[in-house]
């Protein structure tokens, strides 16, 4: 039974990341230089890999956010102010405050799943 695929490109993307994924595996200690007896430094290793890579991602997203959201995000999520104490700082709304919060952590997420599907952004 032969299935049809709706999104060519999507799905040409997926084998491609499954492939690299596979070589990788494979190939990770002759990249690395690391032997094989060494697989749990490895292991650690890539996850300290992978964790900075994902802060690297973020801070790209966060800087490429409109001022504006830049900084309500930042007052919120880092300053860990209230709604009030955002609209009050940037003298905005309290409606303003809360649109321009949930804008921005839509559009983070969504870079966040785009880069976690094909590691790409935008």
């Amino acid at each position: 039974m032969i299935a049809t695929i709706d999104n060519p490109e999507s799905w040409a993307m997926r084998i491609t990341r499954n492939q690299c994924y596979d070589w990788v595996k494979v190939n990770r200690f002759s990249l690395l230089n690391v032997p094989p007896m060494e697989q749990a430094d490895t292991q650690q290793t890539d996850e300290g890999l992978l964790t900075s890579d994902r802060q690297r991602w973020l801070s790209r997203i966060i800087n490429d956010l409109p001022p504006k959201h830049r900084e309500v995000f930042h007052l919120r999520e880092v300053e860990e102010l209230s709604y009030q104490e955002i609209a009050d700082i940037l003298s905005l709304t309290l409606s303003e405050v809360k649109i321009s919060l949930f804008r921005t952590r839509v559009k983070i997420k969504d870079q966040i799943t785009k880069i976690d599907a094909y590691g790409l952004a935008n």
